[in-house]
């Protein structure tokens, strides 16, 4: 049996320096360190950094004191703000790559570009995404064939998770192109998962 390895092994920009922000908050043994959602997809970092104390919540309404790092898939920005009400230090560890996607959105749906992201709805990269949209009005499709479902519209804009495969993304964008109407196409795939 072979075994291909990936050009890039190990933890992309993103995620470093999401753990780097963690591990700084960690050493200071001070106030509470909470975790709004896992910092990162991986349950073995999780675990590890849960024994050094870091606590992961869902939400805000259990804690009062203490630092809070977002996740670097990103959070709907509402919740940046009520920790910030509540008194609690916020750190935004967003990937500078899905900040990037989300300002974007934005931007699309402020000139009345119907916005499409390709990936996965349940991700919470993707729900950041929506979130940050002024009207949350955000399509998502995963593969070719829902693109015959999304309504027609005279401006489309398309960005992309920034973990989909680029077969997928270029797949979608060609069925989008063939529908005919202005389009914009943004890619916005992480440039470590473009390389491996």
């Amino acid at each position: 049996m072979k075994i291909f390895l990936p050009s890039r092994i190990g933890f992309c920009f993103g995620v470093t320096n999401a753990l780097q922000l963690a591990e700084l908050e960690l050493k200071k043994k001070g106030d509470p360190v909470y975790s709004l959602g896992e910092i990162i997809h991986n349950p073995w970092v999780i675990e590890e950094l849960t024994k050094r104390g870091m606590k992961v919540i869902s939400d805000l309404s259990s804690i009062n004191k203490g630092t809070v790092i977002t996740r670097a898939h990103g959070i709907d920005p509402s919740l940046i703000k009520e920790g910030k009400r509540r008194g609690l230090r916020v750190i935004d560890a967003t990937c500078p790559y899905v900040a990037k996607v989300q300002k974007i959105a934005k931007l699309l749906s402020g000139q009345s570009y119907q916005v499409v992201m390709i990936g996965s709805e349940s991700h919470p990269e993707i729900r950041a995404v929506k979130a940050n949209i002024p009207n949350q009005k955000l399509h998502i499709l995963n593969g070719p064939a829902q693109v015959k479902n999304l309504p027609l519209s005279k401006k489309i804009g398309v960005i992309v998770q920034t973990t989909e495969l680029l077969d997928n993304f270029q797949n979608i964008v060609k069925n989008l192109i063939e529908r005919k109407g202005e389009i914009r196409v943004f890619n916005t795939i992480c440039e470590v998962i473009m390389q491996s």
